[in-house]
C-alpha cells in the first residue's frame, strides 16, 4: 500500500505517517478495548470469518481508491479487519489445540504466521512490479480463500473446545 500511495497518489512522508498513525490508532483501539466485547458476542470464529474477509474487501479495493481520503477510509477498515482477525485466530489456535500441546501449536502456528510475513511482501512485490492492480486483487482473492476456508471450521464452546469432552456431571 505505501507503494501504490506513492505511484498512485504521490505521497510522501507526511501523508505515509498518517497511513501508519490510522493503523496503530485503530489497532490499539480494537485490540485494546473492543476486541473483548467483541469476542463474547459473536466468537472467535465469527471474528476470524469476518477479519479476513474484510481485509479480503479493503485490500481488493486500493487500486480503485482514486483519493487520498478513499484511502485513509479504508486503511481504516483494513486496521479494524485486521486487529479483529489477529487475536481471534490466536484465540481458535489455543481453543482447538490439546491442552497439553497448546504452547506447541501456538509456536507452530507463530511460525507460519512469520514466514507469511517474511514471503508475502516480496512476493506480492514482484507481481505489484509486474501489475499493481493484480497485486491487490491477488492479495484478496488470497485473503478470501481463507475467509471462505474459515467458514469450514467447526463452531466451539469455550466450555467444551473440540477434541475435549465436557466435564460430567460428578466432575463440575
Amino acid at each position: 500500500m505505501p507503494y501504490f500511495s506513492i505511484d498512485v497518489l504521490g505521497w510522501k512522508q507526511l501523508q505515509l505517517t498518517f497511513l501508519f498513525i490510522i493503523i496503530g490508532v485503530t489497532a490499539a483501539s480494537v485490540q485494546g478495548y473492543f476486541f473483548g466485547k467483541i469476542v463474547r458476542r459473536n466468537g472467535e470464529r465469527a471474528l476470524v470469518i469476518a477479519g479476513t474477509l474484510g481485509m479480503a474487501l479493503a485490500i481488493a479495493i486500493v487500486p480503485l481508491l482514486s483519493t487520498s481520503a478513499m484511502l485513509y477510509a479504508w486503511t481504516f477498515v483494513l486496521a479494524v479487519a485486521n486487529s479483529v482477525f489477529a487475536p481471534a485466530a490466536t484465540g481458535l489456535v489455543s481453543v482447538y489445540a490439546d491442552p497439553n500441546e497448546q504452547g506447541t501449536i501456538l509456536g507452530a502456528a507463530q511460525a507460519i504466521g512469520a514466514l507469511g510475513r517474511t514471503a508475502g511482501p516480496p512476493l506480492i512485490g514482484t507481481v505489484y512490479d509486474v501489475s499493481p492492480v493484480t497485486s491487490f486483487l491477488l492479495a484478496g482473492v488470497l485473503m478470501a480463500l481463507a475467509g471462505v476456508a474459515a467458514f469450514q471450521l467447526a463452531p466451539v464452546s469455550h466450555h467444551s473446545p473440540p477434541g475435549h469432552a465436557p466435564p460430567s456431571p460428578s466432575e463440575s
